[in-house]
């Protein structure tokens, strides 16, 4: 809504200064709400004339299609389609590709004809490489569900 920014709070948890960008101008954002639990947190900061995207009211669908829509590696935004695969411990699962950079973003989704806000982007899928690592899971994103985000918001 106006002046609020939701994203995720490993994001924001451990940062001293907090900043959002409209149209490569900088604005100081304050830190509102977090739950480290849930990944969620909301920030207050100028959002200028930026429309929210409304929560969805439903759960996703098998299938169904949606966007995983961010800035990955801090480059320009990117739109990646995918569709909505699981419930995968209390996270959406989609095939929507997404990189590092990309948590808090929007996972966009399609209902009646208008966009929805399906949920919130919090990484990609990843498994242990046997090295102490992580191997990346081709075209696996994790999101925290529109339904976890609405008591959060409200």
């Amino acid at each position: 809504g106006d002046g609020r920014v939701l994203t995720a709070a490993h994001v924001v948890s451990s940062a001293s200064v907090l900043r959002i960008a409209i149209d490569d101008i900088i604005y100081p954002a304050a830190l509102l709400r977090l739950d480290v639990e849930q990944d969620i947190a909301m920030l207050e900061a100028p959002t200028l004339d930026v429309a929210p995207i409304p929560l969805s009211r439903r759960p996703p669908q098998p299938q169904q299609p949606v966007w995983s829509v961010g800035y990955p590696r801090a480059q320009a935004q990117l739109a990646t389609a995918g569709v909505f695969q699981r419930i995968f411990r209390g996270a959406l699962q989609t095939s929507a590709g997404v990189d590092s950079g990309q948590s808090g973003g929007a996972l966009i989704a399609c209902d009646a004809g208008e966009y929805v806000l399906q949920g919130m982007i919090r990484g990609y899928g990843a498994l242990p490489d046997g090295r102490g690592g992580v191997e990346r899971l081709p075209n696996v994103s994790l999101s925290v569900a529109a339904e976890t985000l609405l008591p959060f918001v409200y």
